[in-house]
């Protein structure tokens, strides 16, 4: 029942350097192999321990099924998987993962309070506009690092379907990384009943961020991470949530059924706006491809003359995966 939907529950406990340490020491992986210099280097991703039978029978499928995808996915924006323990499927299942330091969430907030702080400006006497403008850039530097993971996915035929920003977060060299995959799902032509249209569960993915087809529990594809974009790339711009004030039936009256969608700036680029609109249009053949979103943003006029083109940054991203695959391989030699 859509109106049941709760989209801010979680299901698992990630286990990093800061709690739960006997745990941590008690694996012998996790001893040897994630820490170095003394800093941690890798998350445990695991089944809470409170869950009713229900509810842990879904999740440790849902971790199963983000395992299987993780196993085989390789992209700089798309967190690493460094293994696994135990039986897929089971309650006792974990996946050790590359460590993240903020989630974008979390990030988004931060980068509110520099804005306000940045508006003030020194003193209180103006505003920083340098501060401001590097903000925006580092906003849409990460929708750009998301839109790439996301074109990957769908190359290879792919639908996350939980896109948000508690679902992206920066790594120790802040670079932007998709995670959380235990609602992706892998589009078949035998799931296939119309154009980008697949046989697929409804009701899947965070409620804020869910396109209107999948609510309504009707055939989707691809598309329906692209309208989820739209509301993700509003929530970076905005730095606040979407429809915050918004219960299950007002979201289901005005978003689903109405069709209405967040406020823009009238300061934004008109062509920010054009994305946006296109990106949360009704119809799911209005929306673009990642391919074209992926382009939009490369181009964005702030992107072409920064410090560090998104050209730029393609570059060095690939070769830092590079250099980590290089890595993994001597330190696996060595152990």
């Amino acid at each position: 029942n859509y109106l049941e939907f709760d989209d801010n529950v979680s299901d698992y406990d990630e286990l990093e350097d800061d709690h739960n340490e006997e745990l941590l020491e008690s694996r012998g992986f996790m001893k040897d192999h994630c820490f170095r210099e003394g800093s941690p280097r890798y998350a445990v991703k695991l089944l809470r321990g409170d869950l009713d039978s229900d509810t842990k029978r879904e999740a440790a499928l849902d971790l199963a099924i983000e395992a299987k995808f993780l196993a085989t996915l390789s992209h700089p924006n798309v967190i690493k998987q460094r293994g696994t323990s135990g039986v897929p499927g089971h309650s006792q299942f974990f996946i050790i993962l590359d460590k993240l330091n903020i989630t974008l969430t979390e990030k988004r907030m931060a980068w509110r309070e520099q804005k306000m702080k940045a508006k003030s400006g020194p003193f209180g006497l103006r505003k920083d506009r340098a501060l401001l403008k590097t903000l925006w850039e580092e906003r849409l530097t990460a929708a750009y690092d998301v839109a790439r993971a996301l074109k990957y996915l769908h190359e290879n035929n792919i639908v996350y379907r939980d896109l948000k920003p508690d679902n992206c977060g920066f790594d120790i060299r802040n670079d932007v990384k998709v995670f959380d995959f235990g609602l992706a799902k892998e589009l078949t032509e035998r799931d296939r009943v119309g154009l980008d249209q697949y046989k697929a569960s409804g009701l899947t993915g965070s409620r804020r961020y869910m396109a209107p087809e999948v609510v309504l529990c009707k055939p989707y594809g691809l598309s329906v991470d692209v309208f989820s974009f739209g509301i993700f790339l509003w929530e970076l711009l905005a730095m606040k949530e979407p429809f915050e004030d918004y219960d299950v039936h007002k979201h289901a009256r005005l978003v689903v059924k109405k069709g209405q969608r967040p406020m823009m700036k009238a300061y934004w680029p008109q062509y920010v706006k054009r994305l946006l609109e296109s990106c949360w249009a009704t119809n799911p053949r209005a929306r673009p491809t990642f391919a074209e979103i992926y382009q939009m943003i490369k181009n964005f006029p702030e992107l072409r003359t920064s410090s560090l083109t998104m050209t730029e940054r393609t570059r060095m991203l690939m070769d830092r995966s590079v250099a980590s695959l290089y890595q993994d391989a001597k330190e696996n030699r060595s152990t």
